[in-house]
């Protein structure tokens, strides 16, 4: 009875172990019993499939950020045949994280990584240093095949920009900067008005400036923004009624950082200085530009009488005789035109005096004299189909001319 016992259970126990697995280092070939599949850690000599390419998620391509700990997220990578993955991150095309896992959170020289969903986040643990960065990701499957990610631009500026103010409308040379609190500290500039007030900036290039104007009871009266510039510069302006003001300038740069400065503008009406003529240690009378009542006691002052003469600049006097030189030079040029020579065909001299007579079927009849030595003379209009008739003290031809010339040589 024992014994009949015994081999019942010892046929149980038989019948309760699983049948051994059978593991394929070839996973084309492997046949899995499971509806979850375990990647293949073992290389393989028959794999050529690349997985596939890991797809960049953030930052997103040509990003400027201030975050010199920028986290990189991409999506993962598949093998075909099953094969265990890693990863790579090339910064400036130097393999900068290495081991990067694609079933779990990894760590490795400077950074830490983990698997969320489809995605794997990298953040570095060491700051990357300011200017553009490319990166790209590479998988890699055991058997050693690899897809490489496309090339996303990435720039860090963790330097804040700056405001530099060196000219206030009639105000030169100043230095209002933003990096030197004490600068602007309690500065304020009198201006006449009402006009626009300009400005020169200068900062970070495409950065972007911004201004408001506050009046004395603190109300906005004028915000603009204005680009700067790849020189650095830009060259703001504002209108301006009369009136205290408080200016608030700042800006921002491509990475969103700020700086700021403030300082106080007080705009006044321009005046005029008339001194009393003939009076001695007499404090001089000020008015405003615009005045229609005089007091009755400036009309009892004895009148003065001044003559505002002017004398031209040495560049005026010079340009002006220049341009009469250039005048007369063309005059002179335009009367020692000519277009046709008369000759004598016995002596083949200029003719001295002669009258011709000109015409074309288009404009009519027209006459020129020759006087002169030079038998050279203008005619108007002269070219083909022209008809000229020359008259000398003897005799009298009629040409007809076939060619177009700019100038002509006739011997009668």
């Amino acid at each position: 009875m024992r014994l009949i016992i015994s081999l019942i259970c010892l046929i149980s126990l038989i019948w309760l172990i699983p049948s051994p697995v059978l593991a394929s280092t070839d996973p084309q070939s492997a046949t899995p019993s499971a509806t979850a599949t375990i990647p293949v850690t073992t290389a393989t000599t028959s794999d050529t499939l690349s997985p596939t390419t890991p797809i960049l998620i953030r930052p997103p391509d040509n990003t400027y950020t201030s975050d010199n700990l920028p986290e990189f997220v991409w999506r993962t990578s598949s093998d075909p045949n099953g094969n265990f993955l890693t990863y790579t991150l090339y910064l400036d095309n130097t393999a900068t994280y290495l081991g990067i896992s694609n079933i779990g959170n990894s760590a490795g020289h400077g950074y830490t990584a983990r698997l969320e969903g489809t995605e794997i986040k990298l953040l570095p643990t060491l700051a990357l240093a300011d200017g553009i960065h490319n990166w790209y990701v590479v998988a890699t499957d055991i058997s050693g095949n690899s897809s490489r990610s496309t090339t996303w631009r990435l720039t860090i500026d963790t330097i804040p920009p700056f405001i530099l103010i060196t000219e206030i409308d009639t105000y030169h040379d100043l230095s209002l900067d933003s990096r030197s609190p004490e600068s602007v500290e309690d500065q304020s500039f009198d201006l006449h008005g009402p006009k626009n007030i300009n400005f020169t900036v200068i900062s970070k290039p495409y950065s972007t400036l911004t201004l408001q104007f506050f009046d004395a009871d603190l109300s906005l009266v004028s915000l603009s923004s204005w680009p700067i510039d790849a020189s650095g510069l830009a060259y703001p302006y504002a209108y301006l009624e009369l009136g205290l003001y408080t200016v608030q300038a700042s800006i921002v740069d491509t990475a969103s950082l700020t700086s700021a400065l403030s300082f106080a503008l007080n705009l006044t009406a321009a005046s005029i200085v008339i001194p009393i003529p003939g009076v001695s240690h007499a404090p001089a009378i000020i008015i405003p530009p615009i005045i229609y009542d005089f007091p009755g006691e400036i009309t009892s002052l004895p009148a003065t009488i001044a003559r505002v003469s002017s004398r031209l600049s040495i560049a005026s006097i010079l340009l002006s005789l220049l341009a009469v030189g250039l005048i007369a030079l063309l005059i002179f040029i335009w009367k020692r035109r000519s277009n046709i020579l008369i000759l004598d065909v016995r002596t083949h001299c200029p003719y001295r005096s002669l009258i011709v007579y000109h015409s074309r079927p288009e404009i009519g009849a027209l006459w020129s004299s020759v006087i002169g030595d030079s038998g050279r003379l203008y005619i108007r209009h002269l070219g083909r189909y022209s008809t000229l008739t020359i008259r000398t003290a003897s005799v009298t031809h009629i040409l007809s001319l076939s060619v177009n010339q700019d100038f002509y040589t006739i011997e009668i």
